[in-house]
């Protein structure tokens, strides 16, 4: 069942492995530093290893994580994807407003940058940041999909 949120958040788990799981997406609105720059990151439970993406979130509004816990063996998965518009069909992005146009001979600019943190001390650093870009600002977090982010099930 996909969540959505706004804003940076600092989750400690994830799922163990399970053959019955389904694909799950859970859709954030991040938050932006002054620069427009912002940060994700997957660490490892130690927090001496991670994987970081930095993004422009005026070129890439959108981000999602992407989790696929089937047993292990078939392809356990967590995906850091950062986006124009959430992995919903294009016409119900379309009718949102948030499925941008590209002419013919025209071009979309987006910048991002990735990390790879090997120690203590680099992801550490990550995450200050991200708790800097977090501030006091509180997240909310949908436990259910609502209309404005994701087709709603009936």
């Amino acid at each position: 069942m996909p969540g959505q949120h706004r804003g940076s958040r600092t989750t400690r788990s994830t799922e163990l492995p399970s053959p019955d799981f389904r694909n799950r997406f859970i859709f954030t609105l991040p938050l932006g530093g002054g620069d427009g720059w912002t940060t994700a990151l997957l660490a490892n439970a130690s927090g001496h290893a991670g994987f970081a993406v930095h993004f422009q979130t005026r070129q890439l509004p959108t981000f999602s994580v992407w989790k696929n816990t089937v047993a292990e063996a078939d392809g356990y998965v967590t995906g850091l994807e950062p986006g124009i518009v959430f992995p919903n069909f294009r016409g119900f992005e379309r009718e949102r407003g948030r499925l941008p146009i590209v002419q013919p001979g025209h071009t979309y600019r987006s910048e991002l940058a990735l990390e790879v943190a090997d120690t203590l001390d680099s992801v550490r650093k990550i995450t200050d940041r991200i708790h800097l870009l977090q501030g006091k600002t509180a997240t909310t977090v949908h436990r259910q999909p609502i209309e404005r982010l994701s087709a709603v099930p009936k």
